[in-house]
């Protein structure tokens, strides 16, 4: 897997304790989830996902595995609400609610919402009920480290500092790759989300477009 970010300690993770793989994560950074890339700024929140969409059932997966991780990122359950002002809207909540799994439901009286967000009661005088769905926290920095010591005790091998110098087709092995990486060169193969680095300036360049055999891209598990 080359690149530390959240996608790729997440991979390590998924291979590493669920799919018999053996992984390996190669990132040019000291640490995975570097600040200076993209992953290192996510808001660390996992909303509450209270349909039943390809989305909101993958929101619903996500706060498992974070709950997993442990009081390291700072990941704590919390509820958000979102007022009805008519019946109409109450309505649309209700079904909302009926088809989450459990996760959405609608608070139609003050004493039910006093237990939730005292703030909130007495009713406003437009409000008619709140519909309430669960939701997450974590906080943004350790939530990529806790990921990747995750995978490593799944048994996955994380290397920093390795930049990948080339990857070269093994003739004969059935589509597999040789990675070659380096702890020295500036080069980087693939630069995300902020361009990519050479002798310490950004640079516009696009990163290069490989070509990967079709297998690396058809019946993927997830």
């Amino acid at each position: 897997i080359i690149g530390g970010g959240i996608v790729g300690v997440s991979a390590a993770l998924h291979l590493a304790s669920s799919s018999g793989f053996s992984a390996t994560v190669i990132e040019a950074n000291d640490e995975v989830c570097a600040v200076s890339e993209a992953s290192g700024a996510n808001c660390g929140i996992v909303t509450g996902g209270f349909g039943n969409s390809l989305k909101d059932r993958l929101v619903r997966q996500s706060r498992l595995i974070y709950s997993t991780l442990g009081p390291s990122i700072g990941f704590r359950h919390c509820v958000e609400v979102c007022a009805c002002h008519n019946e109409a809207q109450k309505a649309f909540s209700l079904r909302l609610a009926q088809e989450s799994e459990g996760t959405a439901w609608v608070v139609e009286t003050e004493e039910e919402m006093s237990k939730i967000e005292p703030a909130l009661v007495p009713f406003a005088e437009d409000v008619v009920g709140y519909l309430c769905f669960q939701a997450a926290v974590a906080e943004r920095g350790p939530t990529g480290a806790a990921i990747a010591q995750a995978a490593k005790r799944a048994g996955a091998r994380v290397l920093t500092g390795h930049r990948v110098k080339a990857l070269s087709p093994i003739p004969g092995s059935g589509g597999r790759w040789r990675v070659t990486c380096t702890m020295s060169s500036p080069h980087r193969l693939s630069g995300g989300a902020h361009g990519f680095l050479e002798d310490g300036q950004k640079k516009n360049t696009p990163p290069r477009r490989l070509r990967m055999p079709d297998a690396m891209s058809e019946h993927l598990p997830f």
